[in-house]
């Protein structure tokens, strides 16, 4: 049921808290923000703050509908931001979810010298990136980037990853984009290791986990061949049995550890796809038009060409004065005559009247 607010209540309890007051997040604080927003908008529209952003869209276009306001450009730019925004959130949130999943794996891998760091941010002054994991052991790191495999899942020739039926969304190579995550990690680390005065080797190397889920049939097809993979259910043993030619020392290990817990998480600025100070807005404009009653305006009075006529002929007659009849009848047959000219013709002139 619809709250008995209206939208300049809607406009103060939002700004207020500040929700979608801002473009400027991370990664972490967007998805958080969208969450945010739409349990508030599930408490402040139906009074449940678990209600989904679809469930917000089906009550206020039932209401927009019984205040005939559905063909407005206010209801239409509402619904649309509305939708918009609830695919933003089934998207983030099953990125978020795999990640989530990811690190739940990971807490199945027995080795002993074995960290993981999330979402660390590197950069240098041409590019800069979030990594979303890192995995220190006494044999090396992995940097880690998860995807959420839902459909059919191909690396194509040139290693970009294809979905469903041939879907791409990025048009760079997956080991392109890894080899970069790589290198900034690695002199990240080297810069670090020089304050210090330390040398250690720093060896890096990288996984696409793909998130299936447990019973799923989803294949992953490889026509690339570059860039090592493997499924979220094999990453502990990934963990466990990595082995390279670099072995760290307890004290080399920890000092690692060290630099990796210094470096930011959660900071990079997330380039936004939506505009959430715009979809506020056009939330608070659909709240109006769906809740509160249309003003009402008054019909212009129209004069029809008769009646503006009889008009005219009445204010001509009113203003009409008596002819000079009696003149004339003087000129001709005397007063008496003149007299009663004069009478006939003050007569016509108040019928008239």
């Amino acid at each position: 049921m619809i709250r008995n607010s209206t939208a300049k209540q809607l406009s103060a309890v939002i700004s207020e808290q500040g929700i979608f007051s801002t473009n400027d997040f991370s990664r972490a604080g967007y998805i958080d923000e969208l969450l945010r927003f739409q349990k508030f908008a599930g408490e402040f529209v139906l009074g449940d703050e678990r209600a989904r952003i679809n469930e917000v869209c089906a009550a206020l276009t039932t209401l927009a509908r019984k205040n005939n306001a559905m063909e407005t450009p206010e209801f239409a730019a509402g619904i649309r931001a509305l939708k918009d925004l609830e695919k933003e959130i089934a998207i983030n949130m099953s990125g978020k979810n795999a990640e989530d999943n990811v690190a739940y794996s990971m807490s199945f891998a027995t080795r002993k010298f074995f960290r993981n760091y999330r979402n660390v941010y590197v950069s240098d002054h041409q590019n800069e990136s979030e990594l979303d994991d890192v995995i220190l052991t006494d044999s090396g790191i992995i940097v880690i980037e998860v995807k959420a495999a839902r459909n059919n899942v191909t690396i194509a020739p040139d290693g970009r990853l294809l979905y469903g039926k041939g879907e791409s969304f990025h048009n760079e190579s997956i080991s392109d984009k890894m080899a970069i995550k790589c290198r900034l990690l690695k002199n990240r680390i080297e810069a670090k290791l020089r304050e210090r005065r330390c040398s250690i080797p720093v060896h890096i190397d990288s996984y696409l986990v793909f998130d299936v889920h447990r019973n799923s049939d989803v294949v992953i097809t490889d026509n690339f061949h570059q860039q090592a993979w493997c499924r979220r259910g094999k990453l502990q043993y990934l963990i466990n049995d990595y082995m390279t030619d670099t072995g760290y020392s307890e004290d080399e290990f920890n000092i690692l550890a060290e630099i990796l817990n210094e470096l930011e998480s959660n900071v990079r600025k997330y380039a936004l796809p939506l505009d959430l100070v715009r979809i506020r807005d056009q939330f608070i404009a659909l709240y109006a038009v769906a809740t509160e009653a249309p003003k009402k305006e008054e019909a212009p009075v129209t004069v029809t060409p008769a009646a503006k006529k009889t008009v005219r002929k009445t204010k001509v007659a009113i203003k009409q004065k008596p002819k000079n009849w009696w003149k004339i009848a003087a000129c001709f047959g005397g007063v008496p005559l003149a007299a009663v000219a004069y009478a006939v013709a003050l007569k016509k002139t108040r019928v008239a009247s």
